[in-house]
C-alpha cells in the first residue's frame, strides 16, 4: 500500500515542478463532459479509442472496462453470460448510466437498478467508449451519481460502401463472426453492424470435490443500424438496435443445474443535430424494451420460472449556446417514461405452483420531467463549468441538483498543467421493481425518496510534449437516503426502503507514455474505501493495471497486460444452514497478451491469450472463474 502512494506522490511532485512553455500538442475531442465537442485535456473522461479495441481484440466489454482507474465489474471474469454488476468508485449498478450515441439506454426491470446490461453488447460493434466519473446528474438525470460510460457506435464513412468482415475461433469451442457496413452517396449516409457468437462454455458454478457440473453454453446475436439524411447546417437520423442472448445458467453458488436465459432488447431513435448562428440544437428520442425470460427444467422439458418485459421512452431537447469563444450555455428538457410486465412462479398452500402475471404495464408506470442548464465559462486560465437541475417525478416529487466544477489549465516548459476541483450533488431515481415489489416476496414501496449524493472531488493532469500523461484524482462521496433491502426472516416477505446514510471516497492515478508509437505504456492505481464492511462486498480495496504495447515491425502490435486485485470480502448463500456466510477471496494477479499483425492491405489476423499463466484465483465465490483463454482471428477490411 505504501508503495502505491508512494506513486501518486511522484506523480504530484511531477505536477508541481513543470516548467514553462509556450505550446503543447492538443488531444482529441470528447462531448460526454458538456454535450458539445471538447478537448480532452479540458475534461476528466476517459477515452478508449477504436487502436485500443482493436489492440486487445479477444476482451469482452467487461473486461476491457476493468482496466480503467476506479473500475470493479463484478463476474467480468465468469463465464460472458454471467451477470455483470458495477462498482465503480465503491458505488452499485444503480450509480452508473449508460449511453449508446450520447443517448440514455436503461434496462427498466432490475430490482435495485436500471443500467444496462453489458452482456447485451458486442465489443465489435464500438467504435469508441468515453467515460467520466462522479456525479453528473445535472447534464444526465438519474443514475449519473459515480459514472456515465458513452459507448460510440457511429463510423463516418467517405465513400458509398466500405466495412470489414471478422471471423474468430476460441477456447471452449467459440465462434464468433461480425460484419460492419457503412457508407455515404450525396446528402445520405447509413452504417449497420451485426455479429454473433456462439460457445460450448465451461460450468457457471464451481463445482466442489467429487461433483461433476454440466457446461452452460451460450450463443449471442447484435444487430445496430443507423439510416440517415445531412443537410448543410445538420443532420437527422433514425438508430434500430436489436440484441439476443440466449444462454444456460446454474442456480446460485455451489449449485449446479439445467436453466435456460432467453433475453432480448431492442430499440429505435430519431435523432435531429442542427447548427444555427449561435450554437447547435439537438434532439434525442429512443423507444426501448426488453424481455428476460428465466426457464428451469422439469419433466422432460423446460418451463417458465419468471419472466420481466421492460418499456422505456426517453426523449431530450437542448441547445449548446456560443455567447463567445470564451463563454457557452447548455440549456436542455428532458422526459422519461418507465413501465414493466413481471410474470412469475408462486407457491400455492398445496406446495404446487401456479405461473402467474403479478405485475402490469398499466400498473406500474413511472415518469419524470426534466430541465437542465450548464454554463461553461473560461477567463484567461481559469475555467468554470457551474450548473443546475429541476426533476419532477411521478412518485417522490421534485428533486434539484447542482454542480461547479473550476480548473486552472496552463502551459508550462514541454508540458501543460491542469489543476481542479469539484462539487456536485446527484440522484437516483427508485425503479420499478423498488417501487412496485413483484406481488410475491418483495413487496410496494411507493413512498421511496430518491438517493442523493453529494461528491467532492480533486484533480490534477500534466500532459508532457515528450508523451507523458500523468493524471491524479481524490474523491469524497456522501450518499443519503440509501437504498436497501429488508425482509422478514419468518415470513422471507421484504421491501426496500431508505436507511441511514453512508459514503464512499478513493483515489486513482495513472501514467503513460508513448515513444513514436513504437512503445506504449499504461499504468493506474486505484484505491477505493467505504464507511461499512458490507458495503465493500465483493470490491477490492486495491486493483492495479499495466500494459505494454510494442510495434517495433511495420503493421505489427503486441500487447501484454497485467491486473492486480487486492483481497476482497465475499458471501455466499450456505443452503444447508439457510444462513449467509462470510468469506475474504484472496488478492490475485492476471497476465494476458494480444497480438495483431497486417499481413496484405486490408487483411490482418490477431491473437489473444488471457489469463496466460492459468491462474487459479476467485473472484465471486461460488462461481467458476475463466481459466486460460486462447483466441485466433482473421479481419478483412474493404
Amino acid at each position: 500500500m505504501k508503495n502505491n502512494f508512494l506513486a501518486l506522490a511522484i506523480a504530484s511532485v511531477a505536477i508541481l515542478s513543470a516548467q514553462q512553455t509556450d505550446s503543447i500538442q492538443t488531444l482529441a475531442e470528447v462531448t460526454v463532459a458538456t454535450k458539445s465537442s471538447t478537448s480532452l485535456q479540458k475534461t476528466n473522461v476517459y477515452r478508449i479509442t477504436q487502436e485500443d479495441l482493436q489492440r486487445k481484440k479477444g476482451m469482452q466489454l467487461p473486461e476491457l472496462l476493468q482496466t480503467v482507474a476506479g473500475f470493479n465489474i463484478n463476474g467480468a471474469n465468469l463465464l460472458p453470460t454471467e451477470p455483470k454488476s458495477y462498482n465503480i468508485r465503491g458505488g452499485k449498478n444503480r450509480n452508473v448510466l449508460i449511453l449508446i450515441d450520447g443517448v440514455t439506454l436503461r434496462e427498466v426491470t432490475g430490482n435495485d437498478y436500471n443500467s444496462y446490461d453489458l452482456r447485451n453488447l458486442s465489443i465489435d460493434n464500438i467504435e469508441s467508449i468515453e467515460i467520466i466519473n462522479g456525479a453528473n446528474s445535472v447534464l444526465y438525470g438519474s443514475n449519473a451519481s459515480v459514472s456515465v460510460i458513452d459507448i460510440k457506435t457511429k463510423v463516418d464513412a467517405h465513400k458509398i460502401l466500405q466495412g470489414s468482415a471478422t471471423l474468430s475461433l476460441a477456447s471452449q469451442e467459440t465462434f464468433t463472426q461480425n460484419l460492419t457496413l457503412s457508407g455515404r452517396k450525396s446528402h445520405i449516409f447509413y452504417q449497420f453492424s451485426g455479429s454473433n457468437s456462439k460457445s460450448e462454455g465451461i460450468t457457471s458454478a464451481k463445482e466442489l470435490s467429487g461433483n461433476s457440473f454440466d457446461k452452460d453454453g451460450y450463443e449471442k446475436q447484435n444487430i445496430q443500424s443507423q439510416f440517415g439524411y445531412e443537410y448543410q447546417k445538420g443532420a437527422i437520423s433514425v438508430d434500430l438496435g436489436w440484441n439476443h442472448l440466449l444462454y444456460d445458467y446454474d442456480s446460485y453458488e455451489f449449485k449446479d443445474a439445467a436453466n435456460k436465459g432467453d433475453n432480448y432488447a431492442r430499440f429505435v431513435g430519431i435523432n435531429w443535430n442542427h447548427k444555427h448562428q449561435f450554437g447547435e440544437l439537438t434532439f434525442h428520442s429512443r423507444y426501448s424494451t426488453s424481455n428476460l425470460e428465466f426457464n428451469s427444467y422439469k419433466n422432460d422439458s423446460y418451463v417458465p420460472t419468471f419472466n420481466t418485459k421492460g418499456y422505456d421512452f426517453f426523449t431530450e431537447l437542448y441547445n449548446v449556446y456560443t455567447i463567445n469563444e470564451n463563454i457557452k450555455l447548455v440549456t436542455g428538457l428532458q422526459h422519461d417514461s418507465q413501465a414493466m410486465d413481471y410474470y412469475a412462479e408462486v407457491f400455492q398452500a398445496n406446495f404446487t405452483t401456479i405461473y402467474t402475471h403479478l405485475l402490469s404495464k398499466s400498473d406500474t408506470k413511472m415518469s419524470q420531467f426534466d430541465a437542465f442548464a450548464e454554463l461553461q465559462n473560461q477567463w484567461k486560465n481559469l475555467h468554470l463549468n457551474a450548473g443546475i437541475r429541476y426533476t419532477n417525478h411521478s412518485e417522490f416529487g421534485s428533486e434539484v441538483t447542482y454542480s461547479a466544477n473550476p480548473f486552472y489549465m496552463f502551459n508550462a516548459k514541454n508540458s501543460r498543467i491542469k489543476i481542479g476541483a469539484s462539487i456536485a450533488s446527484a440522484f437516483i431515481a427508485p425503479s420499478l421493481y423498488q417501487l412496485y415489489g413483484d406481488n410475491n416476496y418483495t413487496m410496494a414501496n411507493k413512498d421511496l425518496n430518491p438517493e442523493k449524493t453529494i461528491s467532492y472531488e480533486f484533480n490534477a493532469a500534466w500532459y508532457s510534449k515528450n508523451g507523458f500523461t500523468i493524471t491524479a484524482n481524490a474523491y469524497y462521496r456522501d450518499e443519503n437516503d440509501f437504498f436497501n433491502y429488508q425482509s422478514n426472516p419468518i415470513t422471507w416477505l421484504g421491501q426496500y426502503v431508505n436507511v441511514e446514510n453512508a459514503y464512499a471516497k478513493g483515489v486513482e492515478t495513472s501514467l503513460s507514455y508513448n515513444w513514436k508509437n513504437r512503445i506504449e505504456f499504461n499504468t493506474n492505481f486505484s484505491y477505493t474505501e467505504r464507511d461499512q464492511e458490507t458495503g465493500m462486498l465483493r470490491i477490492p480495496y486495491q486493483k492495479w493495471n499495466n500494459s505494454i504495447r510494442f510495434s517495433f515491425f511495420k503493421n505489427n502490435s503486441v500487447s501484454f497486460v497485467h491486473q492486480f486485485t487486492s483481497k476482497k470480502e465475499d458471501v455466499y448463500f450456505n443452503e444447508s444452514t439457510f444462513s449467509s456466510v462470510y468469506v475474504e477471496n484472496k488478492a490475485y494477479h492476471l497476465f494476458h497478451v494480444f497480438a495483431q499483425q497486417k499481413v496484405y492491405k486490408g487483411i490482418e489476423v490477431f491473437g489473444s491469450v488471457k489469463n496466460l499463466f492459468n491462474t487459479s484465483y476467485t473472484d465471486i465465490v461460488g462461481y467458476t472463474e475463466m481459466p486460460r483463454f486462447m483466441e485466433l482471428g482473421l479481419k478483412v477490411s474493404f
